[in-house]
């Protein structure tokens, strides 16, 4: 079966400094895929690339079979970014409504509901304006939505910022919902407990290069660790940087 996402030797430069270089990765339908490495290793850059908001350098991008350029083979993605913020004139509900006009859908009310209790964000949302919301809030406001749709692929950049341990569960408990729908989740990553406990598959990125890809469970074997945050301090100093990197 085609991957859902295929990537293939791709490589992001900023003038002298390689961002990541020859990367290959394949997610396939159904996958909860994540995407883990310290900061500036590229992984807001990477997602960027495949959703072509930056051009690569060098390689190829596929989504669905179609070249990502192509406008139509984002069409089943939902996206949340790393730095979330919806226009702060917006009510809770006219911001789901908008989203719903770009994507050509529309989220009836037994959804919206049924979203908001599963991750415990209050109905009153809907009625107030995103510039009164707190942090976390309006996090879980931009991932209701994409919980929401119909899309088969959500991108996710960091979804857990900004949400209390609550939060977090809950959240975690309907993305494990989404892998039983068959739907792919592609998500970047600082907290690598929950990484652990919902991803079937973790790639580990470090200047420049995958270093890891497999599942949570194989990647503390092979470094024979109690939990994955230590497993991952093996995996990046077993690999020093080949290369300089620059910046996200």
């Amino acid at each position: 079966m085609e991957p859902i996402i295929h990537i293939h030797n791709a490589t992001k430069r900023y003038s002298k400094h390689t961002v990541f270089n020859r990367l290959n990765l394949a997610i396939g339908q159904g996958d909860c895929f994540a995407l883990a490495g310290e900061n500036g290793a590229g992984k807001s850059t990477l997602i960027k690339c495949i959703l072509d908001f930056i051009e690569l350098d060098q390689g190829a991008i596929k989504i669905n079979g179609q070249a990502n350029q192509i406008p139509l083979s984002r069409s089943n993605i939902a996206y949340l970014p790393e730095r979330f913020n919806p226009p702060y004139y917006l009510t809770g509900k006219s911001f789901l409504n908008y989203i719903a006009s770009l994507w050509q859908e529309e989220f009836d009310h037994k959804a919206i509901t049924n979203t908001f209790e599963a991750i415990e964000l209050d109905s009153e949302v809907l009625t107030r304006s995103v510039r009164t919301l707190s942090k976390g809030t309006i996090q879980k406001l931009g991932l209701a939505a994409c919980f929401i749709s119909h899309k088969s692929l959500l991108i996710l950049d960091e979804p857990m910022s900004g949400l209390d341990p609550k939060a977090r569960v809950l959240v975690k408990t309907l993305i494990a919902s989404l892998k039983e729908q068959n739907r792919c989740v592609f998500f970047s990553s600082h907290l690598l407990a929950d990484v652990d406990e919902v991803a079937s598959r973790i790639a580990i990125l470090h200047r420049g290069a995958l270093v890891y890809d497999g599942s949570p469970q194989d990647c503390r074997a092979r470094y024979q660790t109690k939990n994955l945050e230590l497993a991952y301090i093996c995996c990046i100093e077993a690999n020093p940087p080949l290369t300089k990197t620059s910046p996200r």
